[in-house]
């Protein structure tokens, strides 16, 4: 699927779940104005989203300098973007050792007492031979960059929204040795572990930051068929 659609696909939901919540429609009752749809139907791909996949397009194997690369190049873009970032970072023990990693997490509004959650992993596998891992995932981290940059006039309203937006980018996602429940999922885990035993108080209640999370979407290479 063309990275455009994908954006333009992503954001409509977000928009529905959005308005539905707190009345973000304009006067005539659209979740998206006709100047926003134009907007996304004429992005420039060549200036906007093929830089950004040029400098993801290569391998980034946990503990390399290219994946560090990585981690800092999201990390600071999205804060240019105007998000609120934080690195998540934590050691990881695996087949190959212990290694640290580090999920970025950025929010639109960190105050938000709701997130609509988009996510994707940064992380290349290691490989015998040269893995870049395009649509696994370079390309989801690059449209998600590419849609936070796009359309960051078309998000300002949710950043002062108390339902409002997340990206995150996890590391370790790929199996060093055999994928199984112990050898992958290394940020997520990770992360949802962190998320379920901080708790907050939401309205009177002590909950943990799994309930702040409405609605999950996790780029897939399917999409891009």
């Amino acid at each position: 699927m063309f990275p455009l659609k994908w954006a333009f696909m992503t954001i409509q939901i977000v928009s529905i779940v959005l308005s539905q919540s707190f009345g973000f429609r304009n006067k005539q009752g659209a979740i998206i104005s006709r100047d926003s749809t134009n907007i996304l139907c004429h992005m420039d791909i060549e200036q906007q989203f093929n830089p950004i996949l040029d400098e993801i397009l290569i391998e980034r194997v946990v503990g390399t300098d290219n994946h560090e690369f990585i981690k800092m190049y999201i990390s600071e873009e999205m804060k240019n973007y105007g998000w609120t970032i934080e690195l998540d970072e934590f050691k990881a023990s695996t087949p190959k050792g212990i290694y640290n990693m580090t999920n970025v997490v950025a929010t639109l509004n960190p105050l938000a007492d709701r997130y609509i959650v988009v996510a994707c992993h940064y992380d290349s596998k290691l490989m015998k031979f040269i893995f870049v891992g395009a649509t696994d995932s370079a390309v989801p981290c690059a449209m998600m960059m590419y849609m936070a940059r796009s359309l960051n006039q078309q998000l300002e309203a949710f950043k002062n929204s108390p339902l409002s937006l997340m990206m995150v980018f996890f590391d370790g996602e790929e199996a060093f040795v055999k994928w199984n429940k112990t050898d992958s999922l290394y940020g997520s885990r990770h992360l949802a572990s962190k998320m379920e035993n901080t708790k907050f108080f939401h309205r009177g209640r002590q909950l943990n930051q799994l309930y702040r999370i409405v609605s999950y979407l996790l780029s897939s290479p399917i999409l891009y068929h």
